[in-house]
């Protein structure tokens, strides 16, 4: 992850308080080098390819490649909603 990229505001002088003016998800503390960003969602269901916007997973760190805890449920004719685990530890979503 780079962090030249994002406009990072911290309370009490060290903690992440915003990404980007917005709330992040999977940091708690700081960002570390070795932290990764999920940068966009391609999922086949059903034979159908759905692309999630990239406003829908933006601010979304420490992704977690488990199969155990991703999955994508339809509802209505449109709608899928897309969900996953993750976490740096005590930050998890």
């Amino acid at each position: 992850m780079t962090l030249k990229k994002h406009k990072i505001t911290k309370s009490d002088g060290h903690f992440i308080s915003k990404i980007n003016d917005a709330r992040h998800w999977g940091i708690e503390g700081d960002i570390l080098p070795e932290m990764n960003e999920l940068d966009k969602v391609i999922v086949t269901y059903n034979k159908v390819k759905i692309t999630f916007p990239k406003e829908a997973v933006k601010n979304m760190f420490q992704f977690a490649i488990n199969t155990d805890y991703i999955g994508v449920s339809k509802f209505e004719d449109r709608t899928y909603f897309f969900y996953s685990q993750n976490s740096d530890g005590a930050g998890a979503y």
